[in-house]
């Protein structure tokens, strides 16, 4: 049985909260999902093709979704403790002009869902949100990096591509997204050093607030790979 797209973009981005994350993704407590997960698990191709279309046209294909059922959708595809799909990226069988593109394409997602959406605050303080519907939404922004399945064991290109993503997310004008990008080039410093990565950092959209100095002092922290 092969679904349409759509029914794989409503496994991966539908859920609209009446279910946790852990029951939404299991398979066997939610059997609404399951073909379409055992197809894209056990066919790259078609993974890869989904998550291209959706990443390059979410502006059309993924409108229905709000915020928070995009969050989730990426931290399920790239959590390996939610799903295999993001290790495609490692897969060298498939076309690696076609994984670097999807992946560049993740940093207009990225902005989309949180750019506006995320508190601007900083998860690496315990600071809160003021609205408690938001912090699954923090958490994500600021976590996704360290959770992330990429930009390790991967090929150069697509860890080049990853470092790119966390660029230009830190270039945002939202505290939150900057930080969650640092933490991601903060751990990336440890593993793919270069100047590139050093320059990523050092171009930080930090902007004269209340938390600059934080944030600074987490960016400087960064660049040493000291980041937790």
């Amino acid at each position: 049985m092969i679904f349409n797209q759509e029914s794989y973009f409503e496994m991966i981005f539908g859920n609209n909260g009446s279910l946790g994350p852990n029951q939404y993704f299991d398979i066997e407590q939610n059997s609404e999902n399951s073909v379409a997960e055992i197809e894209l698990n056990s066919d790259p191709n078609l993974t890869l093709e989904i998550l291209h279309i959706a990443f390059t046209d979410f502006n059309s294909c993924l409108s229905q979704y709000n915020c928070y059922q995009l969050a989730n959708g990426l931290y399920y595809i790239f959590n390996p403790s939610f799903s295999d799909l993001g290790f495609i990226f490692q897969n060298t069988q498939l076309d690696l002009k076609k994984r670097v593109k999807t992946i560049e394409a993740l940093s207009g997602f990225i902005l989309h869902v949180f750019e506006k959406n995320a508190e601007p605050i900083l998860g690496h303080i315990s600071q809160k949100t003021k609205d408690k519907a938001n912090s699954e939404l923090n958490e994500i922004c600021y976590m996704f990096w360290d959770v992330a399945c990429i930009p390790y064991n991967c090929q150069v290109e697509i860890q080049q591509a990853c470092l790119g993503v966390m660029g230009q997310c830190a270039l945002s004008n939202n505290i939150a997204v900057v930080e969650g990008a640092l933490h991601g080039l903060g751990h990336a410093q440890l593993y793919l050093d270069g100047p590139k990565l050093q320059s990523y950092i050092q171009n930080a959209h930090i902007q004269d607030g209340p938390l600059s100095d934080t944030l600074k002092t987490y960016a400087l922290n960064a660049q040493r790979g000291y980041i937790l």
